[in-house]
């Protein structure tokens, strides 16, 4: 069963880009293409998260909703941590959102044996999520909240996991170093990785931010769904050396849709990591300015999620299902308008 596709036209004078950017806290990758360039330009470059810092840490949950983790860094800063190996439709997640939320979607043999009040999944029998509000006046050192919540994640059962963690510190909006609220923990300082392609020969096909988007009954113009077909052939580094417009069974049967145009070059730059929202965001406006300068007909930005996230845009519950995804792009246009076209899963709510 594909994803779900939702498409919307719109101008970045409206502010419902940063609903999308702002409340999807967990992003895997982000990948900017630029048609008839052959090198990033500097306004990307400077705004690139190439040193952002992050971490890989092993920890139990109760490093996290004790007081001193807290007071330190959930209550000075925003936090964004998401636990890793592990599957959302077979095993058993967590996560700490900005919002200073620590977030569990289990099973039902953990849930009842943990002992913390929850939720039945919206998408799944025998699983549970368990929202901590590690911020709430009630979560406080001393009272039966907090020795409930601390004995049952440590003395009870002692749950771990590997984590992603990227903190902002209050006034920033890049990933910062907490290192000092770490050292009783393992833990390894990482950075996104990035890789760069260039393509040449490329078949573009022909869009238009006034055509319909999903629809297009004259042909003039391809339509989303068929652009954002031919834009994962393009993540997938496809076409490098050809135009997409004739099939090689060796590599993919995919054929770039009509009507459609050849640039003699092109490329693109991914990350990889923990990418916080605040860095998208500067990555999207620094895109906006290029395709202005440069004249270029569009260029794309996109965003993959976690998979296995217990939770999708703001902190609306996350299905796996048959893919996980949960995934956006925007095109962007020189005129300041915009699609964003966002895939989901089949049960899944965007913003």
């Amino acid at each position: 069963m594909a994803a779900k596709l939702v498409f919307q036209s719109r101008s970045f004078r409206s502010d419902s880009k940063d609903s999308c950017i702002r409340k999807h806290y967990f992003n895997r990758s982000c990948e900017v293409f630029l048609p008839k360039l052959a090198t990033l330009p500097t306004e990307i470059t400077v705004e690139a998260p190439d040193n952002d810092v992050y971490y890989e840490a092993n920890a139990p949950l109760s490093f996290f909703s004790n007081e001193s983790f807290v007071e330190s860094t959930i209550k000075r800063g925003q936090l964004h941590g998401i636990s890793q190996n592990s599957h959302i439709d077979t095993g058993n997640v967590f996560c700490l959102v900005p919002t200073g939320k620590l977030i569990l979607s289990v099973r039902s043999d953990l849930y009842h044996e943990l002992g913390l009040v929850g939720k039945k999944s919206l998408y799944q029998k025998g699983r549970f999520v368990i929202q901590i509000d590690l911020l709430d006046s009630s979560f406080r050192s001393g009272t039966k909240y907090y020795k409930r919540v601390n004995w049952c994640l440590s003395e009870k059962l002692n749950l771990k996991a590997k984590f992603l963690l990227s903190w902002q510190q209050k006034g920033s909006d890049v990933g910062t170093e907490i290192v000092p609220a770490l050292t009783d923990i393992s833990h390894q300082e990482k950075r996104p990785l990035k890789s760069m392609h260039t393509f040449t020969n490329l078949c573009l096909p022909k869009i238009s931010q006034s055509s319909p988007g999903l629809l297009c009954p004259s042909g003039e113009y391809c339509t989303a769904r068929e652009f954002l077909d031919w834009l994962g052939t393009v993540a997938c580094r496809i076409g490098s050396q050809s135009t997409l417009n004739e099939r090689d069974s060796f590599v993919s049967t995919f054929c770039c849709p009509e009507p459609s145009q050849v640039v003699d070059v092109a490329c693109s730059v991914r990350w990889t990591g923990l990418i916080v929202p605040s860095r998208i965001q500067r990555i999207l406006d620094a895109v906006r300015n290029v395709v202005k300068r440069e004249s270029l007909p569009w260029a794309t930005v996109t965003v993959w999620g976690f998979a296995d996230s217990p939770v999708g845009w703001n902190l609306r519950e996350h299905g796996y299902h048959l893919h996980g995804d949960n995934n956006y792009t925007f095109v962007v246009f020189p005129d300041d308008t915009y699609w964003l076209l966002t895939t989901l899963g089949t049960h899944d709510m965007t913003f």
